[in-house]
């Protein structure tokens, strides 16, 4: 049965909207003028603004961006709306909906030598060791915080058994959720060229 905790579900609401607008500069480049990157990208084009008698927005620096009525989810600005772009931390607001819909607070989350040592070294953690354990309430604040790689891969096997298994679930909620060209491989977003989605899907 799935259980929805109403509290987590706005945190993740919230968490989508910031992790979007600092999105573009999680993408570590060497010697790259990102400034100049952002104004080519102004001169990209606005799909919406083709549309006859329809109000003209604004050109951008985003390489993909999205504005939807929310009622109604009528498209009102599309930029490179279904553009595979890789989502980084964005990530976890799925694992955090998955969470938040399959977990109790107080169940305790134990850490395995995949979820600790699995991810990408000096990538973001809060340093658990294997077999170490900590409540889903502790967990979820340290992945939705503190962008905790190896909690969120812990959060991970702890709903589905292991990483590949969570990874078909993260999928089928995306499915379910409408989402065009979404597709995760791991419950943290470290880089995978096959881990990628859309801002038709963020939205």
């Amino acid at each position: 049965m799935i259980r929805y905790n109403k509290r987590y579900i706005s945190i993740i609401l919230v968490l989508v909207m910031v992790l979007a607008i600092i999105m573009p500069c999680l993408k570590v480049k060497a010697d790259v003028d990102y400034m100049q990157e952002a104004e080519n990208r102004k001169y990209n084009e606005v799909q919406s603004n083709l549309i006859q008698d329809w109000p003209q927005g604004p050109k951008i620096g985003a390489e993909a961006a999205i504005l939807m009525e929310a009622s109604t989810g009528t498209v009102l600005y599309a930029k490179e709306i279904t553009k595979k772009e890789y989502p980084a931390s964005v990530t976890k607001v799925m694992t955090g909906l998955l969470a938040a819909e399959n977990c109790d607070l107080d169940e305790m989350v134990t850490f395995s030598h995949e979820a600790v040592f699995g991810i990408e070294r000096g990538s973001s953690n809060i340093g658990m060791d294997e077999g170490e354990s900590i409540t889903m309430n502790d967990a979820l604040h340290g992945m939705l915080i503190l962008s905790a790689n190896e909690v969120a891969m812990a959060i991970g096997e702890h709903i589905a058994g292991d990483k590949d298994s969570f990874a078909e679930l993260m999928n089928q909620r995306a499915a379910e959720l409408g989402c065009v060209n979404t597709h995760f491989v791991n419950a943290c977003g470290l880089h995978d060229d096959n881990h990628y989605t859309c801002a038709y899907d963020r939205i």
